[in-house]
């Protein structure tokens, strides 16, 4: 069976539900590629049928010896929180490499605010993310404005990175 793919169509054309089932879809192409979980599997984890997820990231898989593949890198959008000008906001992204940027600066946030050392943001000075409209986001390394973005927030060890909603 021939599956639709929705995976190239833009974040802003999505309904919100299409956006949290991207959203749950990247989840599992992230068990894919982290956990090497197949492609059923990781659905199910998920919570959603194969049929629905391979929608949703079509572009980012390949079938070799009757198994789906996760690429390395992908091309589909997602709407990301990240920290900048002293508050928090979300971005749409295009691509896993983004992703992967805003996931990787949020771990040395956490180091940043666990350790009160701010050299672990130092990288993040001259590193912007690129958003979907080519947008260059230049995120927060100001420790004392991180620390008021997180006490602002009814539970700071909670932090969500994708957001599906708007």
């Amino acid at each position: 069976m021939k599956v639709l793919s929705i995976a190239k169509t833009a974040w802003s054309k999505l309904n919100p539900e299409k956006r949290f089932t991207r959203m749950l879809s990247l989840d599992a192409l992230n068990l894919m590629r982290h956990n090497k979980l197949s492609l059923e599997k990781a659905s199910k984890y998920v919570g959603l049928d194969k049929e629905t997820v391979q929608q949703h990231i079509a572009s980012a898989i390949y079938k070799r010896h009757n198994r789906w593949i996760p690429k390395r890198m992908d091309i589909i959008q997602r709407r990301m929180t990240v920290y900048k000008n002293g508050k928090s906001t979300s971005i749409v992204v295009r691509d896993s490499k983004q992703a992967s940027r805003i996931g990787e600066y949020f771990n040395d946030v956490k180091k940043a605010l666990t350790t009160g050392d701010d050299s672990f943001l130092r990288k993040y000075n001259r590193r912007k993310i690129i958003g979907v409209r080519g947008g260059k986001h230049k995120l927060e390394t100001r420790l004392e404005k991180i620390r008021e973005i997180e006490e602002a927030k009814e539970d700071g060890e909670f932090q969500v990175l994708y957001d599906t909603v708007r």
